[in-house]
């Protein structure tokens, strides 16, 4: 090689690491500026969101005059156990939980739960006033009062088949 290449391919060697060194701070800088905005969810939420098994999908709408709690289950049986509407009561207690904390439930509160089995679905749904569930979560009543003074639903369907062509 002659003696003016090499100076030349030093010089082209080093602008090429300074040009990549400039595109990756460049690409840094931008990941960092443009990171993903997350939903801002109350503390409130947050404890009931915790409280719940994530496998059931929960979700929480807590604003200031409602609160809804959702969740849904998908069971390997041909129909939901009966059993499926005591997630109705986990969600109280989880609710109990944010209510402890120093959370004020709002004037009414709306429980549902969704379960589907492989040929039957059933929901599950409870609504109850807020000054009933922060009694019951202070032990002002009891589990059966509760009960009594919730409006509660229950609605099954079977899932049929189409025909096929």
């Amino acid at each position: 090689m002659k003696r003016w290449r090499t100076p030349i391919l030093l010089i082209l060697a080093a602008l090429n690491i300074a040009i990549i060194g400039l595109l990756i701070h460049v690409v840094v800088k931008q990941d960092q500026s443009t990171s993903p905005a997350t939903a801002a969810f109350s503390s409130c939420s947050q404890v009931v969101l915790a409280n719940l098994e994530p496998h059931l999908s929960p979700a929480v709408a807590w604003e200031t005059d409602t609160l809804t709690v959702s969740a849904t289950a998908f069971y390997a049986s041909p129909t939901p156990p009966e059993t499926s509407a005591q997630l109705l009561w986990e969600m109280l207690d989880s609710l109990q939980r944010a209510l402890q904390l120093g959370c004020t439930p709002p004037a009414r509160v709306t429980l549902i739960v969704h379960t589907h089995g492989q040929t039957e679905s059933a929901s599950h749904i409870a609504q109850i006033t807020g000054a009933d569930l922060a009694a019951w979560a202070n032990a002002e009543i009891s589990d059966a009062e509760l009960s009594l003074r919730s409006n509660y639903w229950h609605n099954s369907e079977t899932q049929t088949e189409l025909p096929k062509p």
